[in-house]
């Protein structure tokens, strides 16, 4: 099957399971193909345009499920960068925070972090983090989907 064979047969799916992908990903997991003379277009992009029209500017093309190689139109839809990320946080392919194997901190003590008046050398020895990294945690830099 070509990939507009298996764009036109997504298009027509009536499963609410997911379609995946069964070609070439990107560096980060989501299908791509040549589309309209141009090389490695992102697919789910390609089928949500067809199926949801035209984005409004600068939105993306948002996985429900969270599963980057599916394809299926009732999983797309447009929105905001900002509510994708959010949204994203909840999959569970999120390795953010305590979910990062090799995260040093807990949510817990990142609040604590946050909430210390004392300088970032004393507070970075408490923890046994560098004093850059207690100033990009106090920032939001880092950690920054802790409310």
């Amino acid at each position: 099957m070509t990939g507009k064979e298996i764009v036109a047969s997504a298009l027509a799916c009536e499963s609410d399971d997911c379609f995946l992908w069964p070609l070439s990903v990107n560096k980060r997991g989501y299908p791509q193909m040549a589309w309209e003379g141009k090389n490695a277009r992102e697919v789910h992009r390609i089928v949500c345009r067809l199926a949801h029209g035209e984005p409004p500017e600068r939105h993306d093309a948002a996985h429900r499920c969270g599963v980057p190689r599916c394809i299926n139109p009732r999983h797309l839809r447009w929105t905001t960068r900002k509510v994708n990320i959010a949204e994203g946080m909840n999959h569970t392919n999120d390795q953010s925070g305590e979910r990062n194997k090799q995260a040093k901190l807990t949510a817990a003590e990142v609040r604590a972090i946050r909430a210390d008046p004392r300088p970032d050398r004393l507070i970075g020895i408490d923890y046994g983090i560098h004093p850059n990294y207690v100033a990009q945690i106090q920032r939001r830099d880092r950690w920054a989907h802790l409310p």
